[in-house]
């Protein structure tokens, strides 16, 4: 099937300009992205050589005559320059390998004579450490620490399935009277009486997420961000409730 040339003269509908930003992003674009914390270590007047590559993709998008300010095309198709898009996608990359406790660039630092010579040849192109360094002293986001995230120890198919007492499987909540769930819930309450019972519950409601715990008598509820789904608010109550019965004496 041939495709029919575009038209510079006959404007881009905006289904259409969505549609061909996705497949410029997902074609051309991830290329462009892919391996930046590396590359862009190189001199400027060799990045600004893809800059022509981003910049006619857009036009083509938008549909924009090539007269268009550069700028124009950022703010018309949403999307960033690649200078900003390569230190964006770097601090994502030193971030995540900050968070790992052992990633064997975590530790690496740049020696106080390195950074005499460095400083005395500015023509000369630093490591990545001592570029984002910099970036987060221009951006006053030089002093802090990055907090390390949990890694999975084991992989999802060695670990065991956990065994759930399903008391109302066989029921739809729809179908069944509440008498008869209360009566199988007290049932089951009484056959484990000498247990303490946990009860969770997550909610979502517009503009407000969140969770509550209740423990024997005691009750804790937390908020959560707007972007948690109510499976997302489900699973952070259990988890809450699994640390509070580690750190339990009982």
């Amino acid at each position: 099937m041939a495709l029919a040339p575009l038209n510079p003269n006959q404007p881009i509908k905006p289904t259409n300009r969505t549609s061909l930003l996705r497949i410029y992003q997902a074609m051309i674009l991830s290329r462009i992205n892919y391996g930046c914390a590396v590359y862009g270590s190189a001199c400027n007047s060799v990045l600004r050589k893809l800059d022509p590559v981003h910049h006619s993709a857009l036009r083509i998008c938008s549909g924009a005559f090539r007269t268009s300010p550069i700028e124009s095309l950022y703010a018309e198709c949403h999307q960033m320059s690649l200078s900003l898009r390569r230190q964006k996608l770097s601090l994502k990359y030193y971030f995540k390998l900050k968070s790992i406790s052992n990633h064997p660039l975590r530790g690496q630092h740049m020696s106080n004579f390195f950074g005499r010579f460095y400083d005395a040849r500015p023509s000369r192109i630093r490591p990545f450490h001592s570029r984002i360094k910099r970036l987060l002293y221009d951006m006053q986001l030089g002093d802090f620490q990055v907090q390390t995230a949990g890694v999975f120890h084991y992989p999802p198919w060695s670990v065991h399935s956990v065994k759930l007492i399903g008391l109302f499987d066989e029921f739809r909540k729809n179908d069944t009277s509440s008498l008869i769930l209360l009566q199988i819930f007290f049932s089951h309450r009484f056959e484990y009486v000498d247990y303490t019972a946990v009860y969770t519950d997550g909610s979502r409601a517009p503009g407000r997420v969140g969770f509550g715990v209740v423990i024997d008598d005691a009750t804790y509820s937390h908020g959560l961000s707007e972007v948690f789904s109510v499976y997302s608010a489900e699973a952070m109550a259990i988890l809450y409730a699994l640390q509070r019965i580690s750190r339990s004496d009982n």
